[in-house]
């Protein structure tokens, strides 16, 4: 009994509905993830978006703080000193470079995890512990003025004389530095010398012929400003 062969329309049938079945499945798919797919597209191009909006990153500088507390009058050592990283923007006046600083005095006292500012700072000799922009002054002060005063303050300079009082300098800063100088006891009984204290005072320039006029007369006092 001979067979006759299956007809070729009925495979092209089976395999286009075959096909229209996938289509189907694959539409129902997206329908039902449609709100994902759109809220996905939407955030890439957010993200795209703020890439090319976002600013550049800031330049980035390293300054130095203060590894610990720093009183008016201390001699900078590299251990007192950390390195910092912080927006080049927020840097100006502020050391980066150990070698700049160390052997430095503080003419101001500086706070443990501070910035270290260049104006906070005197050079390591004596005519540089003033800070920019004034002078030193070595002045002789009583005894009783040598001994509360610190480096650091800041004081209002009188000269006292019999004609009454002048104020000669304002808002002047006493620094760090002070010496001991000889002065020879005077009197037929005089069993030897003492030390008198010399305060190094920072006055404005005009200020200075003044101050050292006075103190050259033993005629100056300061008043403590708060």
């Amino acid at each position: 009994m001979k067979h006759k062969p299956a007809s070729g329309k009925g495979n092209t049938r089976t395999a286009t509905k075959t096909w229209n079945q996938r289509v189907t499945a694959i539409r129902l798919v997206v329908w039902q993830w449609r709100y994902a797919v759109v809220a996905l597209s939407a955030g890439l191009a957010s993200m795209g978006v703020l890439q090319i909006l976002a600013p550049p990153q800031p330049a980035q500088a390293t300054v130095l703080f203060a590894a610990r507390a720093l009183p008016v009058g201390t001699t900078l050592q590299p251990q007192d000193l950390a390195e910092v990283t912080l927006p080049a923007r927020y840097a100006s006046g502020l050391v980066s470079d150990p070698e700049q600083v160390v052997g430095r005095v503080t003419i101001t006292g500086v706070a443990a995890d501070s910035p270290i500012w260049q104006s906070g700072l005197s050079s390591a000799d004596l005519g540089g512990v003033a800070p920019s922009g004034l002078v030193v002054v070595p002045i002789r002060l009583d005894a009783v003025t040598t001994s509360i005063l610190v480096p650091g303050d800041v004081v209002d300079l009188v000269q006292v004389s019999s004609d009454g009082t002048n104020v000669v300098a304002r808002n002047a800063l006493v620094l760090p530095a002070r010496l001991e100088t000889p002065a020879a006891s005077s009197g037929i009984f005089s069993t030897g010398s003492t030390a008198t204290p010399v305060t190094l005072i920072a006055v404005a320039p005009a200020e200075a012929p003044q101050v050292a006029a006075s103190a050259h007369l033993n005629q100056i006092s300061a008043i403590l400003i708060p």
